[in-house]
């Protein structure tokens, strides 16, 4: 098959990576993959470079890109529902869909999908769509009256995807009920969990002597994250012989990292292309987040990957990544109000550093549960999933 994948950015962030993941395994089995980058200008070189040879990556530059940023930016603060870059790179992807015979659209995220239709509509090319984060994130923005910059007109764009798109893949239950409350069929959903290449062996600090209990915690940079209650469980935790590494990048840890300089013990990295190196030299791996548009977070799996215990809290599709019928690997923790309660999460840690035997459990089941989120498995479900949709619009007269 001939496979478009669109994707906005190639910054490093879940929805991206992912994207990059799966164009490397369907291009592996013999399928023609174009991989296309709405916002070109916007990458990181150890993003790009995961990108295989076998895979077409589309330069999408415009001659003008940041004056087509500045123009978009000031027709949504004049309230202007338009986007000028968004009629040139519709004009792109028509001249790719033509010139290369494309048979399937996989669009991820919101902005790719409607992209992606527009430039399709009324063909017979296969549309199939990820749902990221970003959908409940726009709609909750939108349902308190919150402007979403490129998407003023959120609701209409919403109802115009739905009504054009041939399957939505979810990643968590969360995201199926949405879109059949919706009104979107069942039968046209399918869940998958991302899957990412598995680490073949989690790297082993090799120091010796009275190493630190370390706790660690990997995510994006905005609050919802729960970087702050981390913070404040760790320093209420009992004894002084642990230490806290935050691995990430924003104004917001800056300000964090300024808070807390007097704790020796908490050491902020800043950004990280290979999180799991850091990873590594943790004993517990935190994820107290209370992001209202939590589905399956990377930083979750890198960590069953990297064989971490895990102490996160229940929103998303968090739960059912750490446990299953027969195998815990780390502690849940409940939200309040929507948020995460310090004492609980302090109570968590604390007992991971007394309980020797329940941590190397947790590593082992770890390990164990990480293989639902391997590429190989993610990227057959999507290659069969793709041809059968093809095989049946074919029937219909699709001719590629």
């Amino acid at each position: 098959m001939r496979i478009l994948l669109i994707i906005e950015t190639l910054k490093t962030g879940g929805a991206e990576k992912f994207c990059i993941h799966l164009a490397n395994y369907l291009a592996s089995q013999e399928h023609e993959v174009y991989l296309f980058p709405v916002f070109y200008h916007k990458k990181d070189a150890s993003v790009v470079q995961m990108i295989t040879s076998r895979v077409h990556l589309v330069n999408t530059r415009l001659l003008a890109d940041r004056l087509f940023d500045k123009i978009d930016e000031l027709l949504f603060r004049f309230n202007i529902a338009f986007s000028a870059r968004n009629v040139l790179v519709i004009r792109r992807i028509r001249r790719i869909l033509k010139e290369k015979g494309i048979d399937l659209i996989h669009s991820h995220q919101f902005n790719s999908d409607y992209l992606a239709l527009t430039s399709c509509k009324n063909s017979n090319i296969c549309n199939v769509t990820t749902v990221h984060g970003d959908y409940l994130n726009f709609n909750s923005a939108n349902n308190r009256g919150k402007k979403v910059y490129r998407n003023l007109d959120f609701s209409k764009k919403l109802q115009f995807i739905i009504g054009h798109i041939d399957l939505i893949v979810c990643l968590s239950d969360h995201q199926i009920h949405f879109f059949r409350e919706l009104g979107y069929p069942l039968t046209n959903i399918r869940k998958i969990y991302n899957g990412f290449p598995l680490t073949k062996q989690p790297i082993v600090d090799e120091s010796t002597g009275n190493k630190a209990f370390t706790f660690g915690m990997v995510a994006r940079g905005i609050q919802e994250k729960g970087w702050e209650e981390a913070i404040l469980a760790f320093l209420s935790l009992k004894g002084d012989s642990c230490q806290l590494i935050l691995v990430g990048s924003s104004d917001y840890l800056d300000s964090l990292k300024k808070k807390y300089s007097s704790c020796p013990q908490i050491t902020f990295t800043g950004y990280a292309s290979q999180p799991q190196e850091w990873i590594s030299k943790f004993d517990v791996g935190l994820l107290p987040t209370y992001y209202p548009s939590e589905s399956l977070p990377t930083t979750i799996i890198e960590y069953l990957q990297c064989g971490k215990p895990i102490i996160a809290s229940d929103t998303g599709e968090i739960r059912l990544m750490i446990e299953d019928a027969h195998l815990q690997a780390g502690i849940v923790i409940g939200l309040k109000d929507g948020k995460v309660n310090v004492e609980e999460l302090k109570q968590a840690m604390q007992k991971l550093i007394e309980d020797e035997q329940l941590r190397e459990r947790f590593e082992h089941n770890a390990i164990r549960l990480s293989g639902r989120f391997d590429i190989n498995v993610c990227g057959e479900k999507y290659a069969k999933l793709f041809e059968s949709l093809y095989s049946s619009k074919s029937k219909n007269g699709h001719g590629g």
